[in-house]
């Protein structure tokens, strides 16, 4: 029987499931599987994206990688508000996103104020 490893978050009494960001980005290193996956509900057709995890640029794959004490899996999202690895929200990359909502949102405030009157 071979060990599952998956990182949890660090210092959380709740024992956290990390979640890393995959950017989508047509230039990195990574390529989801393409086509038709099994699981334990039965089968999923995948189309394949290109991205990178925010934390590990250089991460050439997402798949399940087996080592000598057993199987690590890399869990991850595309949607940054699932995220909550924190490498991975504090990139540059998360920086700007979280930068464009905030200033986003001041837009949208200000355009509904200005809507109102």
């Amino acid at each position: 029987m071979r060990a599952i490893h998956i990182k949890m978050l660090p210092g959380s009494d709740l024992k956290k499931v990390r979640i890393h960001w995959m950017i989508l980005d047509e230039q990195g290193p990574i390529e989801t599987p393409r086509g038709e996956v099994l699981c334990t509900r039965g089968s999923i057709v995948m189309g394949g994206v290109k991205g990178r995890i925010a934390c590990q640029p250089g991460r050439q794959s997402v798949l399940p990688e087996v080592r000598s004490d057993g199987i690590h899996l890399l869990l991850r999202s595309e949607n940054i508000n699932a995220v909550n690895c924190p490498e991975c929200l504090a990139s540059a990359e998360a920086k700007a996103h979280f930068q464009r909502q905030k200033e986003q949102g001041a837009q949208a405030t200000k355009r509904e104020a200005s809507e109102a009157t």
